[in-house]
């Protein structure tokens, strides 16, 4: 017999919705789920900020890069092999928008 339990996780972020960054196509993030390591791939039509940052399903924070300024395709390769197997999340942040997506490690 299983008893379901329900709570609430406060995270630091939210998590957005598929959309764009700048006008231009969304982060493709892939392998996903992943053993190892993942690709970021993003393309900007305009000059913009750019910081990546990586949290614990449980809100902690446990990578943060700031990129800087980056026109066109941007392509970054995350090693997550040194976690613990879970779900993570991926925030980028622009100059105008914060996304954030979800990442599995098996």
């Amino acid at each position: 017999f299983m008893k379901q339990i329900n709570f609430k996780l406060a995270l630091p972020f939210s998590i957005t919705s598929v959309g764009d960054i700048n006008g231009n196509k969304d982060i493709i993030i892939s392998p996903n789920p992943t053993t190892s390591r993942v690709n970021l791939d993003m393309e900007f039509k305009k000059s913009t900020g750019l910081f990546v940052k990586l949290y614990h399903f449980t809100g902690q924070l446990i990578y943060s890069k700031e990129i800087g300024n980056v026109n066109g395709s941007y392509t970054q390769q995350m090693d997550l092999s040194g976690y613990s197997k879970g779900v993570y999340f991926i925030q980028v942040s622009t100059d105008k928008n914060v996304f954030t997506r979800k990442v599995v490690l098996y």
